[in-house]
């Protein structure tokens, strides 16, 4: 095995079956959780002061 050789990446068939009965259709519910999810994996929320002392962390 070549470390430098990118392996495909494959979706689960079980995964596409369920995407493809909802027809590639997001719920507002469904978009909703991932707005928010990558929202607060990727920011500090709060006071400008908790912010400052938090982002040194990263």
């Amino acid at each position: 095995s070549r470390p430098d050789k990118m392996q495909a990446k494959v979706i689960e068939d079980k995964v596409v079956a369920k995407e493809r009965k909802k027809e590639f259709e997001i719920s507002r519910i469904s978009r909703f959780r991932y707005r928010t999810r990558y929202f607060t994996d990727s920011g500090i929320i709060g006071s400008k002061e908790f912010v400052a002392e938090n982002y040194q962390r990263f």
